[in-house]
């Protein structure tokens, strides 16, 4: 049985997915203002598709926790380095993180993971970003045994109820002067959702702290301690 008022809340968030889901025809309708018969049919028909579907909240309702906040599960390993020779004799340094992505929302959910590394000392170098480094994530699912290992620049799909993923974070550019490193990864979590009779559209990403003692020489042989995680806000706005 339905709770006094739930319909109302189905019905806001249904006009939210509205909202995102007309966004191109929006967007077409504004490109082409100039035409008057293709702006009164556009107008027409993006007005008359929300007010048909807002009054049927019971069609939406069918996923019960539709508009609820929800957030994947994720632990992490400690930052580390990987050394790659080349054909030629080379090295390059690489420092990655394991992901271990669960799912433990209740329905499936599309997986579209972002990263970044921060590192605020260096001025001139203060961020990185992740790189699919095929030769190093096959040496790194080698090193830690994990045949299924997966770089997050080549992940895509679906994580149904109950799965888990393990994902591999490698970045080649963070600064040998960084000592406080900080990995953020979004998509962890949905970034539109309702709370209470409120829409709300919010950038949230989970922040793995690492602090590398030593210094610039020898980056690969400093001690890396686990500062732990932190969800974070970057952006939020009430959906109007």
């Amino acid at each position: 049985m339905r709770r006094p008022g739930q319909d109302a809340s189905v019905s806001l968030r249904l006009a939210v997915r509205l909202y995102l889901r007309l966004k191109p025809l929006i967007r077409i309708l504004h490109e082409n203002r100039k035409d008057p018969l293709n702006r009164m049919t556009s107008k027409l028909f993006i007005l008359g598709f929300v007010a048909v579907l807002a009054q049927a909240p019971a069609v939406i309702a069918q996923d019960e926790d539709h508009g609820k906040r929800w957030y994947l599960d994720v632990k992490y390993s400690k930052l580390a380095p990987l050394v790659v020779t080349s054909a030629v004799g080379k090295d390059r340094v690489y420092w990655y993180t394991i992901l271990e992505v669960t799912n433990k929302t209740g329905a499936a959910r599309k997986l579209d993971l972002v990263a970044r590394a921060l590192h605020p000392e260096d001025k001139k170098n203060s961020e990185s970003l992740p790189g699919l480094h095929p030769e190093a994530t096959q040496k790194i699912a080698k090193k830690v045994g994990k045949e299924d290992l997966v770089n997050i620049l080549a992940l895509s799909g679906e994580i149904g109820d109950g799965e888990s993923k393990s994902v591999a974070v490698v970045f080649s550019r963070i600064s040998d002067l960084a000592h406080f490193i900080h990995v953020r990864v979004g998509g962890l979590t949905n970034s539109v959702y309702v709370e209470g009779k409120k829409a709300w559209r919010e950038k949230t990403e989970v922040q793995l702290a690492f602090h590398r003692v030593g210094d610039e020489f020898d980056v690969t042989k400093n001690e890396v301690f686990d500062k732990g995680k932190t969800w974070i806000t970057v952006e939020r706005s009430e959906i109007r």
